[in-house]
């Protein structure tokens, strides 16, 4: 989907992405883009990324998490949002991530896969982060990265014709997977309105749903269709296949 997605946003013709809802930035990475904003209001996600961007920070976390074998007592204790200092903030909120279900570090319980393969598949992940980390030092501490709220950031970026803005927020009815109030049924009307307006290029992602429909009109934007694996399912086998939408705004001459 990130590569699909990139596609996507490199055929803009624009020389600077704006993830607005930045995440695992898995978008960002896969893009191109030698100029990047990185933006998400969790300050706990941030501060992962403000600290590979730092070598020696980067380095302190990589040897932070291997005193953190897998460990469900470990994985109860990092608590969310995390407490401590910034390496051990992100620490924990890696740890999260890499081990709690279908990729929910704020609600996911803890999850081990133990199906048929050689290793277990969240220890086998853990390992790998633990060696890539400094891998993207370089990307991040050349990237800009912001804590803003979506409409803050929207309002920033958004009037810069120069940039096109990529959103994922979260899809209708799973609002709650997120920090309680951060994002309700309401700011999908509101987000809307604002990227109806922006001079900037946008390209969102969403599950289909007659209300989008309604706030993204096929006379403005694109709607294009893109089958996706739920790889969140516990399913060796047929993991069920889902539509998912990248809409992108009419550019009028």
């Amino acid at each position: 989907m990130a590569r699909a997605i990139a596609t996507r946003l490199r055929s803009t013709g624009i020389d600077t992405l704006v993830e607005v809802f930045g995440g695992s930035a898995a978008v960002m990475l896969n893009a191109g883009f030698q100029k990047r904003v990185y933006n998400d209001a969790d300050n706990s996600i941030v501060n992962v990324f403000r600290v590979i961007a730092d070598s020696q920070k980067c380095a302190a976390l990589a040897r932070h998490l291997t005193t953190m074998p897998p460990s469900r007592t470990i994985f109860d204790a990092c608590d969310y949002p995390p407490k401590g200092e910034e390496i051990e903030r992100a620490a924990k909120t890696l740890y999260r991530q890499v081990f709690c279900f279908g990729g929910k570090g704020r609600s996911g319980g803890f999850s081990v896969s133990i199906s048929n393969r050689p290793e277990i598949k969240e220890i086998s992940r853990y390992r790998g982060v633990i060696a890539r980390l400094d891998r993207f030092t370089d990307f991040f501490h050349s990237t800009m990265i912001e804590c803003l709220d979506y409409q803050e950031c929207v309002r920033i970026y958004g009037r810069k014709t120069n940039a096109v803005l990529f959103c994922d927020p979260p899809y209708v009815g799973t609002e709650n997977y997120y920090r309680a109030g951060s994002f309700a049924d309401w700011d999908h009307w509101n987000l809307a309105q604002m990227l109806n307006n922006v001079p900037a290029h946008v390209v969102l992602t969403y599950y289909d749903d007659p209300k989008l429909r309604e706030l993204y009109p096929e006379s403005k934007w694109k709607w294009e269709r893109v089958i996706v694996t739920k790889n969140c399912r516990f399913r060796n086998t047929n993991k069920p296949k889902v539509d998912e939408f990248i809409i992108s705004k009419r550019r009028h001459s």
